[in-house]
């Protein structure tokens, strides 16, 4: 698989004091390196987080950042918090808080960067692409709904689904950004004296 060049992302999470990176958790280190940008400027939105990693290293870190908090939110409330807290994109608060949007711009994004990076043809890619690309969101209809918000159609079949083998995709995935950074070349002996302040 050609993720592009990782040069760039390679060198700064070798350089980051990142004991996620240290104990051989590249995905989670690259979360933390979006989490620590978020923490920097706090009027963004994880819409410009994503971008920025995008602009900064490229696609495959920004689906990193999308696959990781998908991973994250689904496991933690299902398909439905996953577009409820606003992971999905557009993001629209509604009175009590929720997404209010039924448009998906970071996970259409994180569906055609899976496609374009090859992921969806292993195994377990093929089931999660199923999953995502079987999410939808549609406004409610029913009237006696107090919160009024658009719902994730299918959400316990899709969260199902995807609790099946998550674990699996998620250690299969590791290994994918593992690999594919530590395919990239150590950092330069400038960079190595660069970052300890020579």
């Amino acid at each position: 698989m050609n993720f592009g060049n990782l040069d760039k992302l390679s060198r700064e999470l070798r350089k980051r004091d990142d004991k996620d990176f240290k104990d051989g958790e590249v995905l989670q280190s690259i979360l933390n390196l979006g989490y620590s940008k978020w923490r920097e400027n706090e009027g963004w939105s994880y819409d410009d987080i994503v971008k920025w990693v995008s602009s900064e290293y490229g696609d495959f870190a920004a689906l990193c950042i999308l696959l990781g908090k998908y991973n994250y939110q689904v496991n933690n409330g299902g398909h439905t918090q996953y577009h409820d807290n606003c992971y999905t994109g557009n993001v629209k608060r509604g009175h009590f808080g929720g997404n209010e949007s039924c448009e998906t711009p970071l996970h259409d994004m994180m569906v055609r960067l899976f496609h374009r990076f090859g992921l969806h043809k292993s195994e377990l890619g093929a089931k999660l692409y199923g999953v995502l690309c079987d999410f939808a969101v549609e406004e409610d209809d029913f009237e006696d709904d107090i919160f009024g918000h658009p719902v994730v159609l299918n959400a316990n079949s899709l969260d199902n689904r995807y609790y099946e083998f998550c674990d699996e995709w998620v250690e299969h995935f590791g290994k994918v950004v593992t690999d594919a950074i530590g395919a990239v070349p150590a950092p330069s002996v400038e960079d190595s004296a660069a970052a300890i302040g020579g």
